[in-house]
C-alpha cells in the first residue's frame, strides 16, 4: 500500500520542473515515536488536523510508510512559511499530551522537513527511494518497551569491554567528516567526529528497552559510553589526529578523561558538547573548558539552531567551533543570522554548518561566509572526489 503511493509521488516528481512555479514537499515523520503504545493515537490525531492543513496548502495528506506522511504543494512562499512553524507546533502539543514523558528528548528537527523543488528535486527523491528499500531492523524496541535501567546499562558496559577496546571502536564507534569547502573548490577533510552508534547498542544489547523515556537514566548511559570511547582514544584505537569526540559536559569529570590526558593523548582532540547540555550546566562547562584548555585541546558547541543565534551568543563560550544544524524553515539566511555567526568568527571561533543535505544548504551556509561543512551532502562530495582521484591515479 505504502510503496504504491511513494511510487506515485516519484511519478509526480518527473512533470515537476523547476523554476516552473512554486513546489514544495512537506515530510512529516512520527518514527521516532514508533515504539511507543501510543504511536497508533498519536497518528489518528494527527491524520484529521494533517488532512486539514494539507487541503488549505492545495495539497493531500499522503501516507508513505506506518509512521510518516508527505505533502506536496504549489503554496506561496508566504503560505509554507507560515504553515510550517504552526505544523510543528501541533506535533509537539501532540506529542506532549500523548507522550509526555518523552518529550525532552524528541528530536525536533527530525520531525518535519521542508523541500523546495523549484531548487532540487533530488534530495526528495533521495528520500522517497529510501521507503522503497527492505526494511532494516529500527533502533526503537516494540511496543510496550520497558525503561532503561542501571543493570541495562552495566550490561552494555559488560558487553562493550568484552570484545576488547579494537573491537568496541570498530564495532561501536561511528565517524563522520567535516570538510572545508570553498566556493566550487574540491571538499577537504578538516575533522572527523567520533561518536558512539546509539542505534546499533539499542538493536544488539538492549532491543526491548526504551532509552529516552527517563531522560536522567539516559544521561547516565551516555556518560558511560563517553567513558568507553576515551579509553578507546587513550589505547589508540582511534585515529586522534584532527579529530572531534562528542561528549556531556559531566565526561570531563571523570576518571576516564583524567587517565587519557595524563597519556597525553587529548591534546589534538576537539570535544563538542550540546548546546543544551552546557545551558543546563553553566558552571561545570566553565571548569571543563578551562581543563580542556589545560591540555591543549579545544572545544565545540554542538546542535545549534539558527534560531538560536537570535538569543544565544555560543562565541561567548569560549569554543573553538560552533557547530549549527541548518533548518531550510527558520529564516537561516536573515541578517540575524549573519550577523551571529560574524561574532562567532570575532570572537575567534569558527562555523560548522551540519545537517547538510543539498547543494542549496551548501550554497546557503556559503552566502554567510561558512566555510566548514557536515553532512550526507558532504560525505557524497567527499566520495565522488575520492573516486576521481582513484581514476587519475589508475
Amino acid at each position: 500500500m505504502f510503496e504504491t503511493r511513494v511510487t506515485a509521488l516519484l511519478d509526480l516528481l518527473q512533470v515537476v520542473r523547476r523554476n516552473q512555479s512554486n513546489h514544495y514537499a512537506i515530510l512529516i515523520s512520527f518514527r521516532q515515536m514508533a515504539a511507543s503504545d501510543r504511536i497508533t493515537a498519536i497518528l489518528t490525531d494527527f491524520h484529521k488536523r494533517g488532512t486539514e492543513m494539507a487541503r488549505k496548502l492545495g495539497g493531500e495528506l499522503i501516507q508513505v510508510s506506518p509512521t510518516d506522511f508527505a505533502v506536496l504543494s504549489e503554496a506561496s512562499d508566504y503560505q509554507i512559511l507560515g504553515t510550517v512553524p504552526e505544523l510543528k507546533m501541533l506535533l509537539l502539543r501532540l506529542i506532549r499530551t500523548h507522550l509526555p514523558d518523552s518529550f525532552a528528548v524528541i528530536d525536533q528537527a527530525r520531525l518535519v522537513r521542508l523541500f523546495n523543488l523549484q531548487r532540487d528535486r533530488a534530495p526528495l527523491r533521495r528520500v522517497l527511494e529510501a521507503y522503497l528499500q527492505p526494511p532494516e531492523a529500527e533502533d526503537h524496541g516494540p511496543q510496550g518497551a520497558r525503561r532503561l535501567t542501571e543493570t541495562d546499562i552495566q550490561q552494555v558496559v559488560r558487553v562493550c569491554r568484552d570484545g576488547g577496546f579494537r573491537q568496541f571502536a570498530s564495532h561501536y564507534l561511528r565517524s563522520q567528516p567535516i570538510a572545508v569547502i570553498y566556493g566550487n573548490y574540491r571538499p577537504e577533510v578538516a575533522l572527523r567526529e567520533h561518536f558512539v552508534g546509539m542505534e546499533r547498542i539499542h538493536r544488539e544489547i538492549l532491543p526491548d528497552v526504551n532509552l529516552h523515556v527517563d531522560r536522567n537514566m539516559f544521561n547516565v548511559l551516555t556518560v558511560e559510553l563517553d567513558k568507553l570511547l576515551l579509553e578507546a582514544v587513550q589505547r589508540g584505537c582511534v585515529d586522534a589526529r584532527f579529530a572531534t569526540v562528542n561528549l556531556n559536559v559531566d565526561t570531563v569529570f571523570t576518571r576516564a578523561f583524567e587517565l587519557a590526558a595524563e597519556a597525553g593523548k587529548l591534546k589534538n582532540i576537539v570535544f563538542e558538547f550540546r548546546a543544551t547540555d552546557i545551558l543546563d550546566n553553566l558552571d561545570k562547562f566553565d571548569v571543563a573548558q578551562r581543563a580542556i584548555a589545560a591540555l591543549g585541546a579545544r572545544s565545540a558547541v554542538d546542535n545549534v539552531l539558527p534560531r538560536m543565534l537570535r538569543f544565544l551568543r555560543p562565541g561567548n563560550m569560549g569554543a573553538a567551533f560552533v557547530k549549527v544544524f541548518f533548518d531550510l524553515d527558520s529564516d537561516s539566511e536573515d541578517a540575524e543570522t549573519m550577523e551571529a555567526i560574524r561574532d562567532i568568527g570575532a570572537k575567534g571561533a569558527r562555523t560548522i554548518f551540519a545537517r547538510i543535505e543539498d547543494e542549496y544548504r551548501l550554497k546557503a551556509g556559503q552566502r554567510l561566509g561558512v566555510e566548514l561543512f557536515q553532512g550526507f551532502y558532504v560525505d557524497r562530495l567527499l566520495h565522488e572526489q575520492s573516486a576521481r582521484e582513484k581514476i587519475l591515479v589508475a
